[in-house]
């Protein structure tokens, strides 16, 4: 009989890496970050991305409130 063993590596991203990812492109001045998932990425992912984007985005985004007056 023939048989054939395959070893595969497989790297994931959690939660916590995917901050440390976006923390990594603010220091070093990195435009962004690109994340791509089969699927597979989980709720918590999408939550570390949310709560470090808020801050980027609420400083860099106008204010559309009316000028007092």
């Amino acid at each position: 009989a023939t048989t054939c063993t395959q070893t595969r590596q497989v790297h994931y991203v959690d939660a916590f890496g995917t901050a440390e990812r976006i923390d990594l492109a603010r220091t070093e001045r990195i435009g962004g970050v690109s994340l791509w998932a089969l699927g597979f990425d989980d709720i918590t992912t999408w939550q570390a991305i949310g709560a470090l984007a808020r801050p980027a985005a609420d400083a860099t985004t106008p204010s559309t409130a009316p000028a007092a007056g």
